[in-house]
């Protein structure tokens, strides 16, 4: 009967170890992406299907007609930077999805109209490499 608890204990013991770590184990894709990025179009190798993103004060980037920024907030918010007709640079809100299983990121304006799309091929601390689509 002793043998039978002590048995019983340590299954317990090991699904509660088990599964105890496994919220800190499962990444949450999301989260990384949170912050400024700016394409650092420097690092794309040309042909390339790929476009390099890395933190906005990553480096001081190289002086450019326009780099693309934006960046990415909790809630499904986001900020983005657009061009006007005058070549005049400014930041405007919208929001943004992440769908875990394509790996689909998408920004959206203002109006809530797409405004781009990317299939993320890979993401890090600093680095985020997207495939537009």
């Amino acid at each position: 009967m002793k043998q039978a608890t002590l048995k019983k204990l340590l299954v317990f013991s090991l699904v509660i170890f088990t599964f105890s770590g496994f919220s800190t184990c499962v990444e949450n894709p999301e989260k990384k992406l949170l912050g400024c990025w700016a394409n650092s179009r420097e690092e794309s190798k040309e042909p390339s299907v790929s476009t390099i993103f890395r933190p906005c004060d990553f480096k001081e980037f190289p002086p450019s007609r326009f780099r693309f920024t934006f960046e990415l907030m909790k809630a499904g918010k986001c900020e983005l930077l657009m061009v006007g007709p005058t070549d005049a640079h400014y930041m405007t809100e919208g929001t943004w999805t992440f769908d875990k299983n394509t790996q689909r990121l998408e920004l959206f304006n203002a109006e809530g109209t797409s405004h781009r799309k990317f299939e993320v091929l890979n993401f890090g601390e600093n680095l985020l490499e997207l495939k537009p689509l």
